[in-house]
C-alpha cells in the first residue's frame, strides 16, 4: 500500500504540490494551528494527510497543468494568495478577541505585568491569554475545525488550481472582515470598558474631594477586582458573540471562492 501511495504521488506530483501549498498556507496561518505550542512536525503530517485525502477526490488530469516551470510556478503563487486570503479573514476575527483582551487589560492596569505568550513568542496581557484559551477550547468543542476542513475541501470544488479572477468585491469582503475585528473587540469588552471608565471618573472626583487619600494605590486593586468581576459576567455572552462572527466569516468563504472563480 505504501508503494502504491508513493507511486501515486510521483505520478501526480503537480496536483499534489498545488493542493499541499493551498492547504499548508491555510493550516499554518490559522489562529488555532499556527501557535508555537503545536509542533511543526504535527502540522506538517496533518497537512500532508489532508492533502492526500483531498487530492484523491479531485478529478483533475495531469495534463491540466502547464509544462513550463515558470507557468507552474505562477500556479503555486496563485495558490499561495488564495491560502493567505482566507487565513487573513479568520485571523482578523481572532485578532478582535486579542484586541479586546488588550483593551481590558490596559484599563485594569494589567498591561504593566505582561507575560511572554508561548503561542506567538511575544508579550501579551494575561486577560488576552485567558480569553484566547477559552475561545480555542470552545472552538474545538463546537467542532469548528470540522467546518474549516469542509471549507478547504469546497475551495477546490469551486476554484480550479492556479485559476483565479481578481475582483474588487473580494477586497471589500476582506476589508469588512477587518472592520469587524474592531467592532467585535468593542462588543466583547463593552461592559468592562464602561464600568472601568465610571470607576476612573469616581476616583477623579474622590481625589478632588479627599486629596489625602492615595488614589493611585487604591485604584489598582479596585480596577482589577471590578474588571475580573465584569469579565466573568460577560463570559455568558462571550462565546455567542464571538461564534456569530466566526460563523459569518466561514460562511463568507464560499462567496470569496466564487468571486475568485469568476
Amino acid at each position: 500500500m505504501e508503494n502504491n501511495l508513493i507511486l501515486w504521488i510521483l505520478e501526480n506530483y503537480k496536483l499534489f504540490l498545488i493542493v499541499l501549498l493551498r492547504i499548508s498556507i491555510f493550516i499554518f496561518l490559522l489562529p488555532f494551528f499556527s501557535v508555537q505550542n503545536v509542533p511543526v512536525l504535527v502540522k506538517t503530517i496533518f497537512c500532508v494527510a489532508l492533502t492526500m485525502y483531498v487530492a484523491a477526490f479531485l478529478d483533475i488530469s495531469v495534463m491540466y497543468f502547464p509544462l513550463k516551470t515558470f507557468d507552474y510556478f505562477l500556479y503555486l503563487v496563485i495558490e499561495l494568495f488564495i491560502g493567505l486570503t482566507i487565513s487573513l479573514m479568520l485571523r482578523s476575527i481572532m485578532g478582535g478577541l486579542q484586541l479586546a483582551g488588550q483593551i481590558a487589560g490596559f484599563q485594569m492596569g494589567l498591561s504593566m505585568a505582561n507575560l511572554i505568550d508561548p503561542s506567538t513568542g511575544t508579550q501579551s496581557v494575561v486577560i488576552t491569554e485567558f480569553m484566547y484559551i477559552i475561545a480555542t477550547l470552545l472552538f474545538f468543542i463546537t467542532n469548528g475545525h470540522h467546518f474549516l476542513i469542509v471549507t478547504i475541501f469546497d475551495s477546490f470544488k469551486i476554484i480550479n488550481p492556479g485559476k483565479i479572477i481578481m475582483n474588487t468585491n473580494i477586497v471589500a469582503i476582506v476589508l469588512e472582515t477587518i472592520r469587524n475585528m474592531f467592532v467585535l473587540s468593542i462588543k466583547l469588552m463593552a461592559p468592562v470598558i464602561v464600568i472601568l471608565f465610571f470607576i476612573q471618573v469616581a476616583f477623579g472626583i474622590l481625589a478632588k474631594t479627599s486629596p489625602q487619600l492615595n488614589i493611585l494605590v487604591i485604584s489598582f486593586a479596585i480596577n482589577i477586582v471590578f474588571g475580573l468581576v465584569f469579565i466573568s459576567l460577560t463570559m455568558q455572552v462571550f462565546w455567542p458573540v464571538l461564534a456569530r462572527y466566526i460563523d459569518a466569516t466561514i460562511k463568507s468563504f464560499p462567496v470569496v471562492f466564487k468571486l475568485f472563480a469568476g
